[in-house]
């Protein structure tokens, strides 16, 4: 599955950082439900999941996630793709 985050509903505080590549270390924090990254080495909540009704759960996949000017991009793994059920 592959989740595309535009550039405009990221925070207020990190989008300008996100048009000259300056955000780093961009995860998935299940505690918070958000999306974190650092600029300058410190850290803000880039993305919030509950904004949208979403909640993010690690139990059962893995993510690859990118983040560049035009937005955010996660791809979501399923750990059970060869048949197998949770």
């Amino acid at each position: 599955m592959t989740i595309i985050i535009p550039i405009e509903k990221l925070s207020e505080e990190t989008r300008p950082y996100f048009k000259f590549g300056s955000v780093s270390g961009l995860c998935i924090d299940y505690a918070t439900n958000a999306i974190h990254g650092y600029v300058g080495g410190v850290e803000h909540i880039v993305f919030r999941f509950k904004d949208y009704g979403v909640y993010m759960d690690n139990r059962y996949n893995s993510y690859e996630l990118t983040g560049g000017s035009a937005g955010i991009l996660i791809k979501i793994h399923d750990c059970f793709q060869n048949g197998n059920s949770h």
